[in-house]
């Protein structure tokens, strides 16, 4: 099928009484024309019932537009596709960080059904909380409550979260205790206190969270995560984000935190999204100047 931005842009046509039809190589998926002639016309059929929805305001009322018969082939493929751009995304924020993604394929493998399941359920519309995994509920989460504007304010969207996810886990309920009191100490103590201070001070008790929930991420990759994310939100721009300052100045110390996290970040944003970033990184030959 060829790419197209609006449903109605592609058509299944039934043709009648043609007496030869060229054979088509499913294996190699090259396309196959053969000429019609417009009495041999039967029917049309949109792709889906919304291409059908927008066709029939864009076409003459005497044409056959049939009921869309292969919705469910095309929405597979349309998500089939999706998800490679959602993965292209993540590698290319791991290759634009200059972080090797190949050392943390294994944790990658196993996070990537949740987050892709999570990438598709928030374009659908889902919102937080929903009945799913952590990772999926990280990714239709968005910001309701007041918050601090600083960057503490990430880490109570972490605790927002699991407390709706944990709300009948004794254990968790009491981590929780724990890790609001931590939080308060730190902000009493510095108002402004930035993510590299935040994660120093708070460490203790996230690394509990990590074992508590039995993550396949570390805490420290969800908090880096929603920064980021949110700033993408704000300025749609990655490099008007505190992106390059992340790397600087936590790849060393937390490498595997911050890999996960901008993967994590990239799968959410899709390839098309960095992309300009991605050739500016990796400088491409058909580029004239970069």
């Amino acid at each position: 099928m060829p790419d197209y931005d609006e449903d109605y842009e592609v058509l299944i046509a039934r043709v009648e009484n043609i007496s030869t039809v060229p054979h088509y190589c499913f294996d190699e998926g090259k396309p196959v024309f053969m000429d019609i002639s417009i009495d041999n016309l039967d029917c049309v059929y949109p792709i889906t019932s919304r291409g059908k929805r927008l066709l029939q305001g864009r076409v003459d009322s005497n044409i056959n537009l049939g009921k869309p018969i292969f919705e469910s082939y095309v929405n597979a493929s349309v998500q089939l596709r999706q998800s490679s751009l959602s993965l292209m995304g993540g590698a290319a924020l791991l290759l634009i960080a200059r972080l090797d993604m190949a050392k943390y394929q294994d944790t990658i493998e196993l996070l990537k059904h949740d987050t892709l399941l999570g990438a598709s359920r928030s374009s659908c519309g889902e919102q937080f909380p929903l009945n799913g995994t952590l990772i999926e509920n990280l990714l239709c989460y968005s910001r309701h409550e007041v918050m601090p504007t600083s960057d503490i304010g990430y880490f109570y969207d972490f605790g927002i979260i699991v407390s709706k996810l944990y709300s009948d886990n004794n254990d968790i309920a009491n981590l929780l205790d724990k890790y609001r009191s931590c939080l308060k100490a730190i902000a009493h103590e510095n108002k402004s206190a930035t993510l590299d201070y935040l994660l120093e001070k708070a460490n203790d008790v996230m690394v509990l969270f990590d074992t508590a929930l039995n993550l396949k991420l570390s805490a420290t990759s969800i908090i880096i995560f929603l920064k980021l994310q949110s700033e993408l939100y704000q300025y749609q721009d990655l490099d008007k984000t505190t992106f390059k300052e992340l790397v600087a100045n936590l790849g060393m110390v937390t490498e595997r935190d911050i890999a996960l996290g901008l993967w994590l970040l990239g799968v959410c944003f899709g390839f098309e999204f960095f992309c300009a970033n991605y050739y500016e990184a990796t400088q491409p030959g058909f580029f004239l100047e970069f």
